[in-house]
C-alpha cells in the first residue's frame, strides 16, 4: 500500500470516528467535457439548540438540525440558511433522520 493510500485511510477512519458520513470515495465530478476527481466526499450533521449555531454550521458546509426550545424560533430571512431538520427533541430528530434514510 502506498503512503498516499495509508494517509487516505487514516483520514477516512478519523472522519468516521468523529461522526462523519463518507458519501463518496472518491468523489467524481464532471465539468463540461472534463472529468475531475476529489479524493473524498463526506458530511456531518450538527444538532443545535440555537439557530445561529445551525447557521454557522451550514455556512461551513455542514448539514444542521435545530432542536426547538421555548423562545428559540427559526429566522426566516431571505438568503439565510435554514436548518435541514427541525425537531422538538432528540427523539423527534432521530425519527426524522430514520425517515430520510429509509426513503
Amino acid at each position: 500500500m502506498s503512503a498516499k493510500d495509508q494517509v487516505h485511510q487514516q483520514v477516512v477512519n478519523a472522519l468516521k470516528k468523529d461522526g462523519w458520513t463518507i458519501t463518496h470515495d472518491p468523489f467524481k465530478v464532471r465539468w463540461k467535457t472534463r472529468k475531475l476527481q476529489v479524493d473524498l466526499g463526506a458530511e456531518k450533521l450538527i444538532a443545535a439548540e440555537k439557530v445561529w449555531d445551525t447557521i454557522g454550521a451550514q455556512s461551513a458546509g455542514l448539514s444542521a438540525a435545530l432542536i426547538k426550545r421555548p423562545g428559540n424560533a427559526l429566522l426566516p430571512v431571505y438568503g439565510l440558511p435554514q436548518p435541514n431538520f427541525v425537531a422538538r427533541d432528540l427523539q423527534d430528530l432521530a425519527a426524522k433522520l430514520n425517515e430520510t434514510r429509509q426513503t
